[in-house]
Parts: C-alpha cells; structure tokens; sequence
C-alpha cells in the first residue's frame, strides 16, 4: 500500500514488519436495482404512490415491521460475526475497518430507516465485542464523514456506556485513512488487518477493485481507493491468475 506520513502519501510503503491480514465483505445492496428489488421487498413497505414505470428510488416507504426490523439486524450481525471470526482464525489483534452498507448501498433505502439502518451496521459491531473476546487488542473503526463519526460514537454510548461497559476490547472510532493506520500497525509488529467493503465473489473471481480506474464520486469508495493506491490490482483477471490460486484463500 501507499504511505501517509513524511510526504511520501503516494509512495509505496516499504515491507512490514508484520503480514498485513486482507479481509473483503460487502454490505447490504440497495443501490443496484435487481438487489434492491430483492432486498427491499425483504424489509421494507412499498408505497401506494409507486408505480413499476417509475424509478426505484421511491419505491419502499417504511419497514414492514418490528420483526423485519430485527430480522434485518441479526443478517448484519451474522456478517459481521463471519468477518470477526475470520480475523481470529488469522489471529489478527488490530482490526481496521472500513463502514459497509453505508454509502451508495443507501441509494433505496426509505429515508425515514436509513439512520436506523446505519445504527444496525454499528450496533452489531459493538455487541459482537461485547458478547465474545475475539482475540482483538483494539478494534479500529473509521465510520466514515464526520455525521457518522458522530453516530457511530453515539451508538457505542448508547449500547456499551461511556465506560464502555462489557466490551471485551477498546473501540476506537475515527475518520482517518485506515490503509495508513493499518500500514502503521503491522509495520509497529502489530498483526493488524485491512477490512475491504467489497463483494468477497467478486474479489475471488479477479475484479478487484470495480470502479478504481474511472471511478468518481459515490462510484469512488473503499474498494476503488484501496486498489487504486496499492498493488492489489496486480491481482485483478486481465492481469494475473492468482484468484484460481484456492490455497490462497482462507474461508470460515
């Protein structure tokens, strides 16, 4: 990966001290229009208003219920549960991760759910940590524009205390650049790990990366950034055959 510190932000780092862990999931897409027909009609209320001529955005109204509401919480408690457990079989100390599900994956979402939405995402993160020591010394949260730094820290209140009561480790919650804070940790001797918020499918069948060459705007996010500074595109299909590699890849 690049660096971030003494002027070198977009030089190659030199070797870590330590491997750096590549870990790759993706939220939930409400944002491409078949998953979003999928997905939405999972959780959401569709409106009276809408008609199949229109766009989709506008389509769902509200949660259905109480029970989807929870039904869709426990879905991204069970991914994030399958992210931590593949860091503690890799026995990674320094989790750095990235916000999934939070972004363009929001495109459909009603607008009166989307902060209940994004409050799931980060309160599944802080109960796992509560529920089990997953072997983390701290967990390194970059929850992403500053509006959720605010939410995310307000959750972690609101289900650990201010003493963050019951958690297993410390969180901290920031909105820096968790490649270099990631970088930093493993080159510290830290076993740190890289959490990137991209379709693990995708990832193993070589199109790493998605957008990274024209991405712009939402198109540009933790995915495209984290192939367009580093040599994980070295990895992508046109390129190379390591994703036929299967002794490469870790599943759980």
């Amino acid at each position: 990966m690049v660096g971030g510190a003494e002027g070198v932000s977009n030089q190659l780092c030199g070797k870590t001290e330590r491997p750096l862990t590549f870990l790759t999931a993706a939220g939930i897409d409400f944002c491409t229009d078949l998953s979003t027909v999928v997905e939405g009609s999972k959780y959401f209320t569709v409106s009276a208003k809408w008609e199949a001529t229109q766009p989709l955005r506008g389509k769902f109204e509200d949660w259905k219920g109480p029970r989807e509401k929870t039904d869709f919480y426990e879905r991204v408690k069970n991914l994030y549960k399958c992210i931590f457990t593949a860091a503690e079989v890799q026995g990674v100390t320094h989790p750095c991760v990235l916000p999934m599900g939070l972004g363009v994956f929001l495109d459909n979402v009603p607008e009166k759910c989307r902060d209940e939405v994004k409050r799931c995402y980060f309160r599944a993160q802080v109960e796992l940590l509560q529920e089990k020591d997953w072997g983390f010394a701290v967990y390194v949260l970059n929850a992403g524009p500053p509006c959720l730094v605010s939410l995310a820290k307000k959750v972690v209140e609101e289900t650990a205390g201010t003493a963050g009561e019951g958690l297993r480790c410390p969180i901290v919650v920031h909105s820096r650049d968790v490649k270099f804070i990631a970088v930093s940790l493993a080159s510290m001797g830290y076993s740190a790990a890289y959490l990137n918020p991209s379709d693990a499918i995708a990832v193993l069948q070589g199109l790493i990366g998605y957008f990274w060459e024209v991405g712009k705007g939402s198109c540009y996010v933790g995915e495209e950034d984290f192939v367009a500074t580093s040599t994980a595109i070295l990895s992508r299909t046109n390129i190379s055959d390591l994703h036929t590699d299967s002794s490469r890849v870790l599943s759980t």
